[in-house]
């Protein structure tokens, strides 16, 4: 769901598993955040923007697919 993030991620190298770490939480909850089951806290969109992918606006980071295009 979140393409751009996805794709950032994979080119900066950061696997889910890398990501889960960072911000201290389960794999599975990465991959249900990442298929937009589960919403994204506020504190974990910063910790990534800021950290992670300070180069890109969050807006753009997080993104969502429209699934009906």
């Amino acid at each position: 769901m979140f393409k751009n993030l996805k794709k950032t991620l994979t080119e900066k190298n950061i696997t889910n598993k890398d990501l889960a770490e960072f911000l201290r939480l389960s794999e599975k909850t990465i991959q249900n955040k990442m298929l937009n089951n589960t919403e994204w806290t506020l504190s974990e969109i910063n910790q990534i923007s800021k950290f992670l992918c300070p180069e890109y606006k969050v807006d753009w980071l997080f993104s969502i697919e429209d699934k009906s295009a």
